[in-house]
């Protein structure tokens, strides 16, 4: 899953995703055997090192599991565009907050490639 997150985030130009409230995502063209991408949205339950938890509703918990070395991103709006959160901000986000999650499932594994914090819609524009 980890190799294949980092394929993912390679494929990704270095669009900068400025759209309100709504993240955008650079439109790439399907390969077979691609990972699929899918978007998660809800109340953050619990974040910690290797993953993340969203509550989707009144309804189920999912765990997000995190990429190593920081690579899963998490941000948030600053200044009317998305802006990536330090290390250190990281550290700092609180539950239930409202977020939206960019996600490859690997299987039964969900792996959290983007987290956008704040985030009041969920999915590609």
């Amino acid at each position: 899953a980890v190799a294949v997150g980092a394929g993912y985030l390679a494929l990704q130009d270095e669009t900068e995703i400025t759209s309100g409230s709504v993240p955008g995502v650079p439109q790439l063209t399907p390969q077979p055997g691609g990972p699929p991408v899918v978007w998660v949205s809800g109340s953050l339950e619990e974040v910690a090192g290797s993953f993340v938890t969203i509550r989707e509703g009144e309804g189920a918990s999912i765990r997000l599991h995190r990429l190593a070395a920081g690579a899963s991103r998490f941000l948030r709006v600053r200044n009317g565009r998305w802006e990536e959160l330090s290390v250190e901000e990281t550290d700092q986000i609180r539950t239930s907050e409202r977020a939206c999650a960019e996600a490859l499932l690997d299987g039964t594994t969900f792996v959290a490639l983007r987290v956008f914090l704040g985030a009041s819609g969920c999915g590609p524009t």
